[in-house]
């Protein structure tokens, strides 16, 4: 149980994909400054992530592995990367409409799909097993998850504050990243 506590807490906070990989970046740089889209946003990577890394173990030890065709692990996975998240976002527009129409899941889920292959690349890979596996997409959506709502919440204080010029738009949103994943490398000193 602490293993699954720490491989949650690592890859959230010291490993974060976004910050620490810069993976899945596409989602953040575009993200609304109102906050009830990005935490749905965020609830569906979470989600997916975890499916994601628990099923790219499942695919890499009990599929590729026994039939020693390691070779096409990333065939394999970008397939499931791809495959699981247009059935999440079909899933949660069927189940939730008011979550769907309001989060608009379908671009959201596209722009996650590298965060998700690198989830599912990550865990197959992972001696830890199927917990350590699951921890580790658990962490890695909690962790996108973090980054989405803190840029929206960044972006909503950048659009009311006196930006000059030449920083306005995607530049300042750049710097603003670069700092944030300045915070983020402190977490990996921790465990030192």
């Amino acid at each position: 149980m602490t293993d699954f506590g720490l491989i949650l807490i690592g890859a959230a906070l010291a490993d974060n994909l976004v910050l620490a990989r810069m993976l899945g970046v596409e989602p953040w740089l575009d993200a609304p400054p109102r906050l009830a889209p990005v935490a749905a946003r965020a609830l569906v990577a979470a989600l997916t992530l975890t499916l994601a890394a628990a099923a790219g173990w499942l695919v890499e030890h009990a599929l590729l592995h026994p039939l020693q065709a390691e070779f096409l692990r990333p065939f394999a996975l970008i397939l499931l990367a791809v495959g699981l998240s247009q059935v999440v976002a079909r899933a949660l527009c069927r189940w939730t409409p008011a979550l769907a129409a309001g989060a608009d899941l379908r671009p959201a889920l596209l722009g996650v799909d590298s965060t998700v292959l690198a989830a599912a690349l990550l865990a197959a890979t992972r001696p830890d097993g199927f917990v350590g596996a699951t921890a580790l997409g658990l962490g890695a959506g909690l962790g996108f998850g973090l980054v989405l709502l803190m840029f929206a919440a960044m972006r909503g204080r950048l659009a009311a504050a006196a930006v000059p010029a030449p920083f306005r738009g995607a530049p300042i949103g750049l710097i603003t990243a670069a700092l944030m994943a300045l915070a983020f490398l402190g977490f990996a000193g921790m465990g030192r």
